[in-house]
């Protein structure tokens, strides 16, 4: 911009300078000045500030805040964002999971279905493996050694049981145990029973034969409807992309307002989704913390974390970061995102105007050097000023939220 814009500047104000007293006989000196007035209101200080003191004084208030924003950009891109999308464990919901209820199926007991489970589950990072490891310990079950893991990303896991006669043992949703046991008409209505109350199902099976079934409940976040509520709002559509069941998926989204619900879904399907939703409403956000939510993070316009119990992949992929897992800020960071490039367009608009103004005095000989020269600098002055009013942008959002 710069490489066309001063040469058109300067012959402009060479042309003034010179066209008036070379071709219409004007005295030099007058048409001298009003070239000065022109070079004046070209120079683009006011311009130049007009974004970059916006943006950095909303990036600071909102690090104040506990939102870590990696770049003016992204600001940018939340000021367009019609729709966002939530992963539902640890975002939506508090992310500890308790076990409530576990039944056993095919002669097995209780311990045997914790031993095995919590065996499987050692291998894993999920806060639902934490919840299960934590009852069998509190049920006084020693985990059942394995060997051999395998983990099926956004399903569950496969693994050799040392203690069980070297059985096959896999653990994770209907959709895995299928695939490595037969599920009974009974397994299947007690899961149904199970996702109907909004709990995650988690099976357990021993090689071809189902012997377990552990029911996990997560506590949904006080701060989540007011987030959605705040959302709609704004008039962005709240989404949910979630891996656990569908029946859990809606019971959660239900509970705090959300129409559009994806359940059981694999992280590369909750990634396709997100380009689905980018072709339905323009520009998408995804929040989530896991390492299933990393691809939907990176396929997103903007990709929020939960930076407080978040995986350290998810953080490093989300543009976004939200510290100790404030779910209540995002209604506050879209609002600032709008409030930000609402506050650049006056700067540049208005210092536009201004100049225009002057500039056309100046060459009508109606305002002197002087007057542009104060024009200009009082211009700057006053976007830096504007721009710095976004140190508290979204105050009255974030105040709601807190309430």
């Amino acid at each position: 911009f710069a490489s066309y814009y001063i040469p058109i500047a300067l012959i402009l104000a060479v042309l003034v300078a010179l066209v008036p007293p070379l071709f219409f006989g004007q005295p030099f000196a007058e048409w001298f000045t009003r070239a000065l007035i022109l070079l004046v209101l070209a120079c683009p200080d006011a311009l130049v500030v007009s974004a970059p003191v916006a943006v950095a004084a909303a990036i600071g208030g909102a690090s104040r805040r506990g939102v870590i924003v990696k770049g003016g950009r992204f600001l940018e891109v939340l000021s367009k964002t019609k729709a966002i999308a939530f992963d539902k464990t640890k975002t939506l919901t508090v992310g500890t999971p308790v076990v409530v209820e576990v039944i056993t199926f095919n002669g097995a007991s209780k311990e045997d279905v914790l031993a095995d489970a919590a065996g499987l589950e050692k291998f894993s990072s999920h806060p639902l493996a934490s919840a299960i490891e934590a009852y069998a310990a509190q049920e006084g079950v020693k985990p059942h050694a394995m060997d051999k893991y395998k983990n099926v990303a956004g399903r569950g896991g496969i693994a050799n049981c040392l203690v069980c006669d070297g059985k096959d043992h896999a653990i994770g949703n209907l959709e895995h145990i299928g695939s490595n046991a037969k599920a009974s008409k009974e397994v299947i209505k007690e899961v149904e029973r199970l996702e109907s109350q909004g709990m995650t199902s988690i099976l357990v099976s021993e090689g071809k034969v189902v012997i377990g079934l552990i029911g996990v409940t997560d506590e949904l976040r006080p701060e989540s409807r007011g987030v959605i509520t705040a959302l709609k709002r704004l008039k962005v559509t709240p989404v949910m992309l979630t891996g656990d069941n569908k029946l859990a998926a809606k019971y959660v989204a239900d509970q705090v307002g959300i129409k559009d619900v994806y359940g059981a879904l694999l992280p590369e399907e909750k990634a396709g989704l997100i380009e689905k939703l980018q072709k339905k409403y323009g520009k998408v956000a995804m929040v989530g913390d896991g390492v299933n939510d990393a691809p939907s993070l990176a396929r997103a316009d903007v990709g929020i974390a939960m930076g407080g119990g978040g995986s350290d992949i998810a953080i490093e992929t989300a543009d976004v970061t939200l510290m100790n897992d404030a779910i209540g800020t995002i209604p506050y960071l879209m609002d600032v995102g709008q409030q930000t490039f609402r506050v650049v367009r006056q700067n540049v608009y208005g210092s536009l105007a201004v100049k225009g103004v002057i500039l056309v005095a100046g060459a009508l000989g109606l305002a002197s050097l002087s007057v542009a020269v104060a024009v200009d600098a009082a211009m700057a002055i006053l976007v830096v000023v504007n721009g710095l009013r976004l140190f508290g942008a979204g105050a009255k959002t974030f105040k709601q939220i807190k309430a």
